[in-house]
């Protein structure tokens, strides 16, 4: 990933709204590991990604997704260990992004405090994607993955942000 989708978050400013709402999650989640899943139009082994994360994290952890069927399945089968940031509606299995059913208000604040939630995170746990490319030459994330993980090293970038300055 290019520096260059990260770049935004040093010239752009979040509302007041926006930040407080985010800032507001995040010190309710107190210390927590996180994690994102992808698994709407791209595929990922969330089940045994699951599983591996709740035996490596000793804290709460949060969890990212843009999938109900990554959020059901985490609440049925971990119980309390991973907290739901946002509820995730189901869509059937269609992106959220671009889903004209959706508020996109809420969808895009949704995206933002998800990325800041994963970007905030004591340790950062993502999965990787299959879209039917070559595995051969290697595993991708997905790009939001990413971002986040850009974010997650950048402390002091966050604290800026989240606190208007």
């Amino acid at each position: 990933m290019s520096i260059g989708s990260l770049s935004i978050f040093y010239y752009a400013d979040l509302r007041p709204d926006v930040r407080i709402y985010i800032k507001n999650t995040i010190d309710k989640l107190g210390t927590y590991d996180a994690v994102h899943i992808r698994h709407s139009d791209y595929k990922t082994d969330y089940k045994s990604f699951l599983s591996e994360v709740a035996d490596l994290s000793s804290d709460k952890i949060a969890l990212c997704t843009d999938s109900c069927e990554v959020q059901r399945y985490a609440k049925e089968t971990f119980s309390d260990r991973f907290i739901c940031v946002n509820e995730i509606p189901d869509v059937g299995g269609k992106t959220l992004h671009g889903n004209k059913e959706l508020d996109r208000y809420k969808t895009n604040l949704a995206a933002l405090t998800d990325l800041f939630v994963l970007g905030a995170a004591k340790k950062l746990y993502t999965t990787y994607i299959d879209s039917g490319y070559d595995k051969s030459k290697g595993r991708r994330q997905s790009g939001f993955s990413k971002l986040a993980i850009e974010l997650n090293k950048r402390p002091k970038l966050i604290e800026r942000i989240l606190n208007g300055e």
